[in-house]
């Protein structure tokens, strides 16, 4: 019995297209890399509308779709928001995460079938930013299952949050971690996942069962969200007269970047060869201050400023 992904997407079509900008993308066999931008307000390019969105569908990011229609979405919401928690946000990964949820529900159109749960066997030991399953472009045109195990960065400077990622998937993958880390990863999936009436559960426990068909004839992708700060982009402010010309500049900016991007991600490959083997799927998005977006998601979420 076959699973209608596409029936427990929560985010609506074209949603992140109100806040981000799709400005480059590229594809050599089996990586991906997508470069996004900010939309400009007047000549500034601030983080409120993003934020602001991003706040209020965090009740999605935290509950199934099944478990937001029997909450109530009030009652989701207020859950949410204390699974964010009043924790310092320049040392919370969870920013990234709704940040990756939100990407890849409205780009891959894969739905999140299971939260991350922040430990798994030891307080030491973290599994991936949520597990989705959906059906992935392999190629153009050409569509195949795919289980996704995701993960976010959000760092200061694009190299090593690059790095930081890629060591992070490659433990699922490595001939001496994968054992531990997949079976990890699939035992805490099982227990966060996002239960839902229109889907068997049985058939869905399937896809997390290493020894079942269901499993076995997906593809593997690792959909990675990386932001990072540049001040190429407080520069285009002070430069530019209209919201136009912003966005024209912006867009040459990340033109040039995109293939410093891709440069390095194929240069660091070369320490990760196993991953040359499974699909990964890059988001970048380069914004003026990691931290003040991550003040202006808390502000957003809790409705006031984080005070350590």
């Amino acid at each position: 019995m076959s699973i209608e992904w596409s029936k427990l997407l929560q985010l609506e079509d074209g949603w992140l297209n109100k806040h981000l900008i799709s400005q480059t993308f590229s594809k050599d066999v089996k990586i991906v890399v997508r470069g996004y931008s900010i939309k400009f307000s007047g000549t500034t390019n601030n983080y409120k509308a993003l934020a602001q969105e991003l706040s209020n569908v965090i009740a999605n990011f935290t509950h199934s779709k099944a478990e937001v229609k029997k909450k109530g979405l009030l009652r989701a919401d207020k859950d949410a928001q204390k699974i964010f928690g009043q924790i310092n946000p320049s040392k919370d990964g969870k920013y990234g995460e709704l940040l990756l949820f939100a990407l890849v529900e409205t780009i891959l159109k894969c739905p999140m079938v299971a939260h991350k749960i922040p430990t798994s066997f030891n307080d030491q030991v973290k599994g991936g930013d949520g597990i989705f399953i959906g059906n992935y472009e392999v190629a153009p045109g050409k569509m195949h299952e795919a289980i996704l195990i995701g993960e976010s960065k959000i760092w200061q400077d694009y190299s090593s949050a690059l790095e930081d990622s890629l060591s992070s998937i490659n433990r699922f993958h490595d001939s001496i971690t994968k054992g531990q880390f997949n079976s990890q990863e699939l035992i805490v999936a099982k227990k966060g996942l996002f239960v839902d009436d229109s889907i068997d559960v049985d058939v869905l426990y399937k896809y997390l069962s290493p020894g079942e068909d269901e499993f076995q004839n997906c593809v593997q992708v690792h959909p990675t969200f990386i932001m990072y700060q540049t001040n190429e982009i407080s520069n285009i402010e002070q430069k530019a007269l209209t919201p136009i010309e912003a966005e024209t500049l912006i867009a040459g900016y990340l033109d040039k970047r995109h293939k410093q991007h891709v440069g390095l991600i194929n240069e660091k490959m070369q320490s990760y060869t196993e991953l040359k083997k499974v699909f990964l799927d890059f988001f970048i998005l380069p914004v003026k201050n990691v931290d003040e977006f991550r003040n202006e998601l808390f502000y957003e979420i809790h409705g006031l400023t984080f005070k350590p």
